[in-house]
């Protein structure tokens, strides 16, 4: 499957996909906190309203390798991440 990216319709990465499943696990709003990130920030990232900074990558590298990033998420990654998600 063949995807369009442009700016309305930003592609997946992995390291959003993980983002969602810390949300989804009701983690987020702790690791932020303990690394003394702005929550409002990091949801805005997890939505894909905003880009990661180089802060945020930094601080959340013991979780999201920094490849995550950059790398497109398939859907073998998004399926893996729920499935973590639902045990």
């Amino acid at each position: 499957m063949e995807t369009v990216e442009d700016d309305n319709n930003p592609a997946i990465t992995k390291g959003i996909v993980m983002l969602n499943a810390l949300m989804a696990k009701r983690q987020f709003k702790k690791v932020c906190r303990l690394k003394n990130l702005s929550y409002k920030f990091c949801h805005a990232v997890a939505e894909g309203r905003r880009s990661p900074t180089w802060k945020m990558m930094n601080n959340l590298l013991f979780l999201i390798p920094p490849n995550f990033w950059f790398e497109e998420a398939d859907e073998e990654f998004i399926s893996a991440a729920n499935e973590s998600v639902q045990s």
